[in-house]
């Protein structure tokens, strides 16, 4: 929710407001999350201060976005990728895909962030499947390949691993 507060005119007449946008809590100080911008008006009406506030909610809400993408988990893409992307293909494509993400790789990779994914990761999961004697690699790497490369696609990553 927005609010305003009207400031003193520039010396040349114009115009300010601040805007105050609050964002929640923060999880770990307790505190009210507040974003705030100084916007110079050309007019005072209403609907000026109305369209001012709501450009600076929707401009903090992009910035909330791309600081949740920066850190999303393995797990929470998936299931954007799920929804997504995977939603559209074939009934059995969706079933092999969702096996395949039970059948270890989810377990493995859930809780690691997507941009601290590295091959390594990707190598030492398929070690550890060979070593267990895992099978349906080959569907586990073309599952992975395709989530990486949404990941890159979608501007979550910037490579795949």
């Amino acid at each position: 929710m927005a609010s305003y507060v009207e400031l003193k005119p520039l010396k040349d007449g114009t115009p300010r407001i601040k805007i105050t946008v609050e964002d929640g809590y923060s999880e770990t100080t307790g505190k009210r999350i507040r974003h705030t911008k100084t916007v110079r008006m050309k007019s005072m009406s209403d609907r000026a201060i109305k369209k001012a506030m709501t450009d600076f909610e929707i401009e903090v809400a992009k910035k909330e976005d791309e600081r949740n993408i920066e850190n999303i988990t393995f797990e929470q893409f998936v299931k954007r990728w799920l929804d997504i992307y995977v939603s559209t293909l074939a009934v059995r494509t969706i079933e092999t895909n969702k096996s395949t993400l039970k059948g270890g790789v989810m377990d493995y990779f859930k809780d690691m962030k997507m941009n601290k994914i590295k091959t390594f990761h990707v190598v030492e999961f398929f070690s550890k499947q060979v070593k267990e004697n895992k099978k349906n690699l080959a569907n586990k790497h073309t599952t992975l390949r395709s989530i990486f490369s949404k990941a890159v696609l979608w501007e979550v990553i910037e490579s795949n691993p």
